[in-house]
């Protein structure tokens, strides 16, 4: 509970391919085994208490089948996160072990999600990419060099060696690459830094964010680029990349969520979530280019503010989910209490946590990139705020999820007629995490 104790703190203050990669164990699959069309339904078991561990997950032939699932009659995992798809073949981490990285696929005759084939991780990963049919990269925690792997045979290649690239000291007890992006046009890669100090109570332990751009065609490091003024490089949710018809690659930073004590009207801009821009021209970040939608739609006082799940459409337009109304009362009388007191029972310390971070004070928003503006979309009720919201793009629609305490599962959202219908239900089984379209 270090960074409960410390972030209470804080809110009183506020009131007053070139090394050997891992050994492969190859596992070649039978393509007619498995489903090439239908979703995979999945549900964390209890994301509302912060843990990540815990799944079900469920195969259903079209989306009309799951509008009222019970999760529980289906498989359970203990990790379920999708880091790359290429067809019908899914992959991340394994869903038993996470020292092993995995290809999944649904087996058609039990319709379960099985393991196709792994090789062995050093240490955890927190993030990969599918970038083509032919290559795949994966980060692992503490390991900056990324393993290079073949998507079809799940043969690792190597390693990229990056040594030249951003070390920072302090980033040792935890520093991996929790984000990135592919661009096609190029062959490049752009991988965001993640520093977190497990001493300090924030997340991020930098007021500046680390690209590192490499060159996949020749699997070198080129260059790190690097932002001042903002922090945590990541999505939070599904980790979708945003890029433009141009080239120009969008990152959204979460800020500080306030655990670096600068709140509400105190709040830097640095602390503050924000998407950042990479120009297509230069491959560097645009110094003049920073875009805070929780400030564009007028709550730029809020005490935690997020931003995550963001998607791109077309024409510069993105999709996020963003804190964007007022704060639950008891939450903030349990801040007055500890700003006043300097002290709160453990149970309302737990309390004090789950509403900062969990409560349904979260809107689905569609932003314009371009003329940096945000807007409501009205037909999507308000979800929980730290709740890892993922957003999904299939034949030309959207899939947002949503919790709102009591119920939880995704909208549908058509960018032609703008509106939102709720699609997926889940009564049983915890809340939804993803959505995945196997074809």
């Amino acid at each position: 509970m270090k960074r409960t104790t410390i972030a209470l703190l804080m809110l009183g203050a506020f009131f007053s391919c070139k090394k050997d990669s891992p050994k492969e164990e190859p596992q070649p699959g039978n393509d007619d085994k498995y489903h090439t069309t239908g979703i995979v339904v999945v549900s964390n078991v209890d994301a509302a208490a912060g843990n990540r561990e815990g799944y079900y997950a469920g195969y259903y032939p079209a989306l009309g089948d799951a509008a009222s699932i019970d999760l529980t009659t289906k498989s359970s995992y203990t990790n379920f996160w999708v880091n790359g798809q290429w067809g019908e073949y899914l992959y991340g981490v394994s869903t038993s072990d996470k020292r092993k990285y995995s290809k999944l696929a649904v087996n058609k005759e039990t319709g379960v999600v099985e393991e196709v084939a792994s090789f062995p991780l050093l240490t955890d990963t927190y993030f990969s990419l599918v970038c083509n049919e032919t290559t795949g990269i994966v980060a692992q925690n503490n390991n900056l060099d990324l393993i290079v792997f073949d998507p079809k045979t799940m043969q690792t290649k190597g390693t990229i060696d990056m040594s030249a690239a951003t070390k920072l000291e302090k980033a040792i007890p935890h520093h991996t690459y929790f984000s990135g992006a592919y661009r096609a046009s190029d062959n490049r890669l752009f991988m965001f830094y993640f520093i977190d100090d497990k001493e300090t109570a924030a997340y991020y332990d930098e007021t500046s964010i680390y690209v590192e751009v490499i060159n996949l065609s020749t699997l070198t490091w080129e260059k790190t680029i690097q932002y001042d003024g903002a922090m945590y490089p990541i999505s939070r949710g599904k980790e979708n990349t945003v890029i433009d018809e141009e080239g120009n690659i969008y990152i959204t930073c979460q800020g500080s969520y306030g655990l670096d004590g600068k709140l509400g009207p105190l709040a830097t801009t640095a602390s503050r979530p924000q998407i950042l821009k990479i120009l297509a021209s230069t491959n560097d970040f645009d110094k003049n280019y920073a875009f805070n939608p929780v400030n564009e739609l007028g709550y730029s006082n809020l005490i935690i503010q997020t931003l995550t799940g963001t998607i791109y459409d077309a024409n510069g337009v993105a999709y996020a989910c963003v804190n964007a109304s007022e704060e639950p009362p008891a939450l903030l009388a349990l801040i007055q209490k500890y700003a006043t007191t300097g002290q709160l029972t453990e149970e309302e310390q737990t309390q004090l946590f789950g509403l900062a971070f969990y409560s349904v004070s979260q809107r689905w928003v569609k932003l314009d990139l371009r003329n940096q503006t945000a807007s409501i979309i009205n037909d999507i009720p308000l979800t929980a705020s730290f709740a890892f919201p993922t957003s999904y793009k299939n034949d030309g629609k959207f899939y947002f999820n949503f919790n709102d305490g009591q119920k939880s599962g995704f909208f549908e959202y058509d960018p032609a007629s703008q509106q939102a219908r709720q699609v997926i239900n889940i009564t049983k089984g915890g809340q939804a995490s993803e959505l995945v379209f196997l074809d």
